[in-house]
């Protein structure tokens, strides 16, 4: 009986990814029929049959391995266990005879951050499904062939217990894991339309330390990008069925790299069982598996072994790459029989040009060709010393630089005087004619060689940039007035008859700088009574910027006998300096102006002014009065105690009659500066029986207080 089992595809929100599956699971006995999409494309072998190798149970029912010709690449290599593939995934059937002795002790649990076999059981079955395509066991008598079974697994699981989403921090963290301890490969079967920054940094960690990144691009049927197959630096890995068509359920666009078996593929299960499967999940660790042979031969660099993988691929749909199939249908034998040498350019300074690589030991015509302004390829040579050109057909054995050989470009330059050839030349592109020809006519007078006949537009010193001709102006005697702009180039020119006055055009613009405006202000010349030719110059009005000068924050507003200080101003460049002129006297009351006059080159541009105000000094007279007994028995002695003053001197005004009962004020006063500052006191005279309580009213007078005018 056949335990039918549909994984629906989990469509889950930012931050979990999504697994790219649907399976059939069966145990080992068990076979389970299937149909294909019926296409008249087919894909034939591109190099003779090899000799067969061992099959196990259901290694005839794997067209997975026909289709990338697996069979004929194991008789080149099988893989070696120094080679590491990590599966990102929900984990490994453990205990699964196809993997006995071939999952590494480094296994890791990015959920429980525990390290070991033990903390790797499978809980979903989608990581040993993905597992078997990669790394089966060969030759064993029972289940499938995986691509490779001599390379170390080591299984990452990314999945929450019991969860079949994957969090994108398990992932990042898993990723980076895998790198750190060795993995040269990281198969990626998840994927979510959401890109994540933590794990496309990772990715791009893994691609900085040349540890290759398989995903599959998704199982939507649709060309929304699926990541982490959609960032630069992964191969992102489409399905096809067993005749090589395009599955419906794969997702495309244009960041498809590479299309492989996903089809009803049969791989291993969960129980020590096996499974027919069908999703993008398990059309890239076709891929992985495929790049575990490479690396395992011990030939080819990371970056040679990322060109090999695509470039040895079968092209199906549109020619070259395509959205539908990417760079074509992995091939495991072209992938391991092929041998790949890197092209460089040297261009001497023209434009840069990528390097590219081609098969090796095959003919091979390079049509780049780089562009150097003024100049035209001619060649690429072999040697640096230009002796050995590169022929047609050439066939590469070694990664090679090629040197590009140039030669000038000339164009011709015609001179027309009355439409008549006057002179012919040759001149190297980008170059100015450094000797204008003279022309000479009786009672006329040359005025210079221009563009057109309309003679607007007149030849000087621009650099040719293709076949010129010029034309002479001839007239009757006129004087040349030539306006320049600021830089001295040409900006106008005037024809005037002898003693005739002119209109001065409008004024050429000068850019503002870093210290300074411009404005035109008039020409240099007197242009009445024109005599000879003149070369007339642009004058302008400097204004220094805003922001170039301007006055240091600093306390202006002192008082009368306070020291003040000058903060100066703020320069924004060493160009420019300062003077400054006038003198503040603060021992005198009034408003003094202190002047910054700015210079440039010895040119004052600018002055700024600062006004510092001298007030009178707000002075405060203050009263204490002395420590005193101010309550007495009437008959007894009262002795003044007086008071101080800070400033100016202290009036005691009133008195005390110490034989009779009452409160008497004594009034402190001080003039000074036409201010009058007093403070009181208040005296107690009470008789000897004096009760507080019943006498309240005593203690309720105020006093000691200050009052000024």
């Amino acid at each position: 009986m056949i335990n039918l089992l549909i994984k629906k595809i989990l469509i889950l929100s930012l931050g979990v990814m999504v697994i790219f599956t649907s399976f059939f699971v069966f145990n080992q006995n068990n076979q389970t029929s299937y149909s294909f999409i019926e296409t008249t494309d087919s894909i034939n072998p591109l190099a003779p049959p090899w000799q067969p190798v061992s099959t196990n149970d259901y290694s005839s029912l794997q067209y997975n391995l026909d289709l990338i010709d697996a069979y004929e690449a194991w008789n080149v290599e099988t893989g070696e266990e120094t080679i590491t593939v990590a599966i990102l995934d929900s984990g490994i059937d453990t205990d699964h005879d196809e993997f006995v002795g071939r999952i590494s002790s480094l296994s890791y649990n990015a959920y429980t951050e525990e390290i070991g076999i033990a903390f790797v059981e499978d809980d979903l079955g989608h990581g040993t499904n993905v597992a078997g395509i990669i790394a089966a066991q060969r030759n064993n008598s029972l289940g499938i062939d995986g691509i490779t079974d001599n390379v170390q697994l080591m299984i990452v699981k990314v999945n929450k217990p019991g969860e079949e989403g994957y969090l994108n921090s398990l992932i990042t963290k898993g990723i980076y894991y895998a790198v750190n301890n060795g993995a040269d490969i990281i198969n990626l079967s998840l994927g979510s339309a959401t890109a994540d920054s933590g794990i496309q940094a990772a990715v791009e960690y893994a691609h900085e330390h040349e540890v290759f990144v398989v995903a599959a691009s998704g199982n939507d049927g649709n060309d929304i990008t699926y990541y982490p197959a959609g960032f630069q630096t992964t191969i992102s890995v489409g399905s096809v069925d067993e005749n090589a068509v395009i599955s419906d359920f794969s997702s495309y666009g244009s960041t498809i790299d590479l299309v492989a078996p996903g089809d009803m593929v049969y791989t291993t299960n969960l129980e020590n069982g096996y499974a027919q499967v069908s999703g993008t999940s398990f059309a890239a660790p076709h891929v992985a598996g495929v790049l575990a042979l490479l690396l395992s031969m011990g030939e080819f660099s990371y970056e040679e072994i990322w060109e090999n993988i695509f470039r040895s691929s079968v092209d199906l749909g549109n020619v070259g790459k395509d959205i539908y199939y990417g760079y074509g249908l992995l091939n495991a034998y072209n992938s391991v029989s092929t041998d790949l040498v890197k092209i460089t350019f040297e261009t001497f300074e023209g434009n840069e040009l990528s390097p590219i690589w081609v098969i090796a030991n095959q003919p091979y015509d390079v049509l780049e060709k780089p562009s150097k302004e003024n100049y035209s390829f001619v060649s690429w040579f072999l040697d640096s010393s230009l002796n050995n050109i590169l022929t047609e057909g050439y066939i590469f054995i070694d990664d090679t630089t090629l040197f590009a050989k140039y030669e000038p470009i000339y164009y011709s330059v015609t001179f027309l005087v009355d439409q008549d050839t006057y002179q012919e030349i040759t001149i190297m592109s980008g170059e100015v004619i450094s000797n204008l020809p003279d022309v000479v006519v009786e009672g006329f007078i040359f005025y210079g060689w221009y563009y057109s006949t309309l003679y607007e537009d007149k030849y000087v010193n621009q650099p040719i940039q293709n076949n010129t001709t010029l034309y002479a102006k001839i007239d009757e005697l006129m004087y040349i007035l030539t306006f320049l702009d600021s830089d001295g180039n040409f900006y106008d020119e005037i024809l005037v008859y002898p003693n005739e006055s002119v209109i001065a055009p409008e004024g050429p613009t000068r850019s503002s700088d870093e210290l300074f405006d411009y404005e035109f202000i008039y020409w240099d010349q007197v242009l009445e009574n024109i005599t000879q030719d003149l070369i007339i110059n642009p004058v302008y009005k400097k204004t220094l910027i805003f922001s170039a000068a301007s006055l240091s924050p600093g306390i202006d507003t002192i008082s009368q006998n306070q020291i003040w200080i000058d903060e100066g101003i703020s320069l924004i460049n060493d160009a420019i300096s300062y003077t400054v002129s006038g003198v503040v006297d603060s021992s005198k009351v009034g408003q003094y102006i202190v002047i910054y006059s700015i210079y440039f080159e010895d040119e004052k541009v600018h002055k700024i002014i600062r006004v510092v105000n001298v007030i009178e000094k707000n002075e405060i007279v203050n009263i204490t009065l002395n420590d005193a007994i101010t309550t007495i028995i009437v008959g007894n002695g009262y002795l003044e105690a007086g008071a101080i003053s800070n400033l100016g001197t202290v009036e005691i005004i009133g008195s005390v009659n110490t034989n009779e009962t009452g409160v008497y004020k004594l009034i402190y006063r001080v003039s000074y500066n036409n201010k009058v500052v007093e403070k009181s006191r208040f005296v107690y005279v009470i008789d000897a029986d004096f009760i507080p309580l019943d006498n309240i009213e005593w203690y309720v007078e105020k006093g000691d207080q200050d009052e000024q005018d």
